[in-house]
């Protein structure tokens, strides 16, 4: 009935053993390469959503304490006897929390590369940049917004301490206050609130983008592949 029996006998002798072993060698050899590029992925592969919360913790950070500072000089300029002088409480107060939200994004990138992931290029440091600034733009236009409504007097407050200051600044003519009167009254309305918004937003998205720009050179990984 079976015409090659003894080739059969060879094959499961011989030919079928060697199977099994290439076979038992094979398996580790692919678990590791399947280990060895898991980890490579793992180890240069950005973590979006760890990133993500960097990004809106520090930028939360940044807008309330940029919040915070812009109303209480505002209170100052308020309770303050007007000086005539152009470098008010609110001049100050403004230039220092540009300077202050500026580091937003470096103190981000930093974190992130320390907590992270070390592997940074320089377009993902501008797009965490450019995240931290509109989270910051959002919370201090919405944390304002709250206060203006725990304190209905404060606009009114602000615009009359504007212009008795104004009034005290030599050579500024009555055309001029009634433009900058004209203007804050805008500047506290929805229209004026969005507007306010996307300039602010434009400043602090490119001094952002610079800053983290920064410190991806200073603290980064470049990511080679």
């Amino acid at each position: 009935m079976d015409q090659y029996p003894r080739f059969k006998g060879i094959f499961r002798l011989r030919v079928w053993p060697l199977f099994a072993i290439l076979y038992s060698r094979s398996v580790p050899f692919a678990h590791i390469t399947h280990s060895t590029i898991s980890m490579t992925d793992q180890e240069f592969a950005p973590s979006t959503g760890s990133s993500f919360s960097v990004i809106l913790l520090y930028g939360l950070i940044f807008g309330i304490l940029s919040t915070v500072l812009q109303i209480a000089m505002g209170y100052v300029q308020i309770n303050s006897e007007p000086s005539g002088s152009f470098f008010g409480p609110t001049a100050i107060g403004g230039v220092v929390v540009c300077f202050l939200t500026a580091f937003a994004g470096f103190l981000a990138v930093r974190a992130i590369v320390k907590e992270v992931n070390p592997v940074m290029s320089f377009g993902q440091g501008s797009l965490v940049g450019v995240q931290i600034a509109l989270v910051i733009t959002v919370t201090s236009v919405a944390l304002s917004q709250v206060w203006y409504l725990i304190d209905p007097g404060y606009a009114d407050g602000f615009i009359e301490s504007t212009i008795a200051n104004m009034e005290k600044m030599p050579g500024v003519p009555d055309e001029a206050i009634d433009s900058t009167v004209e203007s804050l009254q805008k500047q506290f309305t929805l229209t004026g609130v969005l507007q306010t918004a996307a300039i602010s937003a434009v400043v602090l998205i490119i001094v952002n983008v610079l800053t983290s720009l920064l410190a991806v050179k200073l603290f980064a990984q470049k990511d080679e592949f």
